[in-house]
């Protein structure tokens, strides 16, 4: 850029690289100065520079001052700064380059033009290092390349350099050697965790991430790859034709497999535990507990039991869903057309069918079967017509009906079961009616009757129904404070319990747990076994039964109406009522 603004003959904006200005800047000239603004970030610095900038160039129209990692510079330096930037000569440009452009003072973004340097395509990124290779006269793998080009980001500076510490061990780079010199992992790691997470085996994971430990592999790398392993899955299974995925034709083919096992929430969740899990990683290196993070990570993609939030719920229903379809899929498929079973990732045993036994039919029943001879000629209607000199038809067993092996005892017993029930039996003795009575002697009368009730006034009968959680039209009283335990009532009932109930709300007055719960919970305590669940949790912790009442929604317009029975009950007594607005 330097180059382009002092150029005395550019071409289309791009220097000439011939005229006198052009050849002064590449031997080297005195008007153009480079600080670097890491080691000189002090104000001392940007006041030499302010002393300087007024004095004319000698060999080029422009002066230009070419500032690196700008954003060091302390906060006196660019109040120092920016009074220059403000006012500059007019034979001064200045270039300010940083890349954590944010940290830069907005005084100063506000004067400056900002170009924005898009990162590099990996593609575009590994065929120049593939150039730069074979002028260098180095054996560069493709697959070396397009891993390079991948670790680096974007950042052609960062490719370059990671391609310099390869040579420096081998001439022949190799995607194993590009591994060995940047710490990351292979490929064929990432998978061996994915398999271990869909099969849902946390130790074999473990085993995993203990030999990279072993090889010395660098775990924040590690973090950092299985995040890009992540996202691969993730483009994989939302668009598997959009060509986002950066990786080779085997390892798309892998993760086509192992997509094929997942479903998108159950890849979502791994994606997020991952990405939350790095910061963490990275902070805890010092410390010698980034190990532990690690493994506990493993742990919590492989178990996602262990998760009971939205998206672990989610990942568990579509694991669920995944399996039913399967099983639906296998019993629709036809006998006689044959299919290739799915494959799994860990070939399963063949499964082999089962012996088909032959029936054979015991000496006794053939006995049974057979008709004697002197058996009378068209008593069964639904005998079969005769058949060959055997009285049977060819290539058939012979008629046997279900019911020509019924004894006489049996038929009697069978009757007996219809015989009228003798009358001594059908009477039973009724007690006498009450004798009517008056007064409160009437009613002692009638509750002697009725049938004894428990200390909540339910019969036995109704006590072993589970009577729901009911809905009080009361509104919640103004003594009623919130219950600590509540808490500790829901996380002793089951895991979906414990999900449905985590929006609700209790409060305690006189005896009286009310609850205030969302649409989703209020069918959960209107079931009468959930509701007799919720209760005896709530005696165990608070060492006593308790009445549980549902608090109604809460309406603007009920509460704003509130007032208004009061004041028509007040004129009906004949009350004068004023109502002020405090």
């Amino acid at each position: 850029m330097a180059r382009a603004v002092n150029c005395l003959s550019p071409v289309n904006g791009n220097p000439c690289g011939k005229c006198a200005a052009c050849k002064a800047i590449a031997d080297g000239s005195t008007d153009i100065i480079e600080i670097d603004a890491a080691s000189n970030n002090g104000v001392d610095s940007i006041r030499q520079i302010r002393d300087e900038v007024i004095y004319s160039p000698i060999d080029c129209k422009y002066k230009v001052y070419i500032i690196d990692e700008v954003h060091m510079l302390s906060g006196a330096a660019f109040n120092a700064l920016l009074k220059t930037l403000e006012e500059p000569p007019a034979h001064a440009v200045f270039i300010l380059a940083t890349t954590e452009y944010y940290k830069v003072f907005a005084t100063i973004l506000s004067r400056c033009q900002q170009f924005m340097f898009s990162k590099i395509d990996p593609a575009k990124s590994a065929e120049r290092l593939l150039e730069v290779a074979e002028k260098e006269g180095v054996k560069l793998d493709p697959a070396a390349a397009a891993l390079i080009a991948r670790l680096s980001d974007g950042a052609m500076r960062d490719a370059l350099s990671l391609l310099d510490q390869c040579i420096s061990f081998d001439s022949n780079v190799t995607e194993e050697l590009v591994r060995k010199c940047s710490g990351a992992p292979d490929s064929g790691y990432l998978f061996g965790i994915t398999e271990a997470a869909i099969a849902h085996r946390p130790a074999d994971a473990l085993k995993i991430l203990d030999e990279l430990i072993s090889r010395g592999k660098d775990l924040s790398r590690f973090i950092e790859e299985l995040t890009l392993h992540c996202r691969n899955l993730m483009l994989t299974k939302a668009a598997p034709e959009s060509g986002l995925v950066f990786a080779s034709d085997e390892e798309i083919g892998r993760y086509e497999k192992q997509c094929s096992f997942l479903s998108r929430d159950e890849i979502m969740r791994w994606a997020e535990l991952v990405s939350e899990s790095l910061d963490g990683i990275n902070r805890m290196k010092q410390t010698g507990q980034a190990r532990l993070l690690a493994e506990s990570l493993l742990i919590r993609i492989c178990t996602p039991q262990l998760n009971n939030d939205a998206a672990s719920l989610a990942a568990r229903l579509g694991a669920l869903e995944k399996k039913i379809e399967d099983i639906t899929f296998s019993c629709t498929v036809p006998q006689d057309e044959p299919s290739e079973p799915k494959e799994a990732l860990a070939a399963p045993a063949v499964e082999q069918p089962l012996p088909v036994r032959e029936e054979t039919v015991p000496e006794e029943t053939e006995a049974l079967q057979e008709i004697p001879e002197d058996a009378d000629e068209g008593v069964y209607e639904d005998e079969p017509p005769s058949g060959n000199a055997d009285g049977e038809k060819e290539d058939e067993p012979p008629f046997d009906p279900p019911y020509r092996d019924i004894k006489d005892e049996d038929v009697t017993a069978f009757d007996n079961l219809h015989a009228p029930v003798a009358e001594e039996e059908q009477e039973e003795e009724v007690p006498p009616p009450p004798e009517p009575v008056e007064g409160q002697a009437f009613f002692e009368g009638m509750e002697a009757l009725a049938p004894p009730k428990n200390e909540g006034g339910e019969t036995a009968e109704e006590a072993e129904i589970p009577q729901p959680i009911e809905e009080t039209e009361e509104i919640l009283p103004l003594g009623a404070q919130p219950l600590p335990q509540w808490s500790d009532i829901i996380n002793s009932l089951s895991e979906a319990a414990r999900g449905i109930l985590s929006g609700t709300q209790a409060h305690l007055y006189d005896g009286k747990i009310y609850i205030k719960a969302p649409p989703s919970a209020k069918g959960f305590l209107q079931n009468g076994k959930r509701a007799e669940a919720l209760r005896d949790s709530a005696k165990a912790v608070m060492g006593g039964r308790f009445e549980l009442l549902l608090l109604p929604d809460e309406k603007e317009e009920e509460q704003e109406d509130r007032i208004t029975p009061l004041l028509e009950r007040a004129r009906e007594m004949g009350i004068d009522v004023k109502v002020e607005d405090k």
